[in-house]
């Protein structure tokens, strides 16, 4: 990302009519630092950009036996989606929070 924020931050200082950035996220597990994603979205909010994350989804390893997650698992993941958009949430040219895929079931 900080090639693309460099190369925005050029174009946005040259008067190129950049409105908004995109982010995807597509994660294996819970290990998640908010503070680092909060950072990067400042940086980009501090250009004057709309923030767009367009796609947002945490994966889990599911039990082969019963292709379920397991409870603490689960707890794991609510907890990434609860800091990803809580710390989105903090600006206030946040115009999109897309998760990817309608279930679990349905993503990767």
């Amino acid at each position: 990302s900080t090639a693309v924020f460099n190369m925005l931050s050029n174009l946005v200082a040259g008067g190129a009519p950049v409105d908004a950035i995109g982010f995807q996220a597509h994660l294996d597990g819970t290990n998640f630092d908010a503070a680092s994603f909060r950072s990067n979205l400042q940086r980009f909010h501090d250009l004057g950009l709309d923030l767009q994350v367009t796609e947002f989804d945490v994966r889990l390893n599911v039990d082969t036996n019963t292709g379920l997650a397991t409870p603490a698992a689960r707890a794991g993941q609510a907890e990434v989606y609860f800091d990803a958009l809580g710390n989105a949430l903090r600006f206030p040219r946040l115009t999109v929070f897309q998760t990817w895929g309608i279930s679990d079931a349905d993503s990767w």
